[in-house]
């Protein structure tokens, strides 16, 4: 089974008891509300799709339009040293996110405007952004941030190529 997702709601048979649960693939989360989509909505913020294949069934998520991107700087912080080599330490300090919403400066949650007001995004925890891994890291105190997990018990690689994935990966510690 491939199900393929656009701005649609897909709708995906469930277990033995025939239960029905809908993934949402959105290209943005104001294009369809989380009630409408039951399990959740994965908005992919990669450049590329996203192929997840589990148990015989493969979800192709299509890009959004939009990609993650966090800014660094890097700051030396120290030097290790190697005999008479002095190798740099740096440490990335973020100094601009775009491509997601934005996050409150208080509670550190994401945030979206509903009427020019700021609602906490976190009050929905169905709604995941798919980013790149070093995104995800950088930023890992937003638990809607997800990245294809690459990892060699992960990838489904063909002639040395990803080309999809089982399962996706988070760095949120609640």
């Amino acid at each position: 089974m491939v199900l393929v997702g656009s701005s649609d709601i897909l709708a995906e048979a469930g277990d033995a008891s025939s239960e029905l649960r809908l993934l949402c693939i959105v290209a943005d989360v104001g294009t369809v509300s989380p009630q409408e989509c039951g399990t959740m909505i994965l908005v992919n913020r990669l450049k590329h799709p996203v192929k997840i294949v589990q148990d015989n069934r493969t979800i192709i998520i299509p890009p959004s339009g939009k990609v993650a991107r966090v800014k660094t700087q890097q700051k030396v912080i120290r030097h290790v040293s190697f005999g008479d080599i002095e190798i740099p330490v740096v440490i990335n300090d973020i100094i601009e996110i775009k491509g997601l919403p934005p996050v409150c400066a208080n509670c550190r949650k994401t945030c979206k405007h509903d009427d020019g007001r700021m609602t906490c995004h976190m009050q929905d925890p169905k709604v995941y952004y798919i980013v790149s891994t070093f995104v995800a890291k950088m930023l890992h105190r937003r638990r809607d941030l997800i990245a294809p997990d690459t990892s060699p018990e992960s990838a489904i690689r063909q002639n040395g190529r990803i080309v999809a994935v089982r399962r996706l990966q988070s760095w949120y510690h609640p």
